[in-house]
């Protein structure tokens, strides 16, 4: 007789959920996984940082991440340009240094 026959409780430990989607473009799109950015953002820095460097900020933070159940926080990151460039949609790693360069970016 199985342990689930016998009444036993599942524990989080023995349990591992997987997404499960139920047609191809959400298998494709992935809806569970997203990435949050604030209205503040978007209206106060977007404008003043331009389309690259705001995609580059966006980027940036995806390869960045902050584990509420460990609060392991991970705010640093060092992708390599050329990653960057692909990520970020741009044609050379150029674009990405000639972005690092804007007066608003803090080292």
């Amino acid at each position: 007789m199985s342990d689930a026959a016998e009444g036993s409780v599942l524990t989080p430990e023995q349990a591992r959920l997987l997404p499960f989607y139920h047609d191809l473009r959400n298998e494709i799109v992935q809806p569970d996984k997203v990435v949050v950015s604030t209205q503040y953002f978007w209206s106060k820095w977007a404008p003043r940082l331009g389309p690259t460097l705001t995609a580059l900020v966006i980027c940036l933070r995806r390869h960045c991440y902050y584990n509420r159940a460990t609060q392991e926080r991970r705010d640093w990151c060092f992708p390599e340009q050329a990653t960057l460039a692909r990520e970020v949609g741009v044609e050379t790693t150029k674009t990405i240094r000639a972005a690092l360069q804007h007066p608003l970016i803090l080292y």
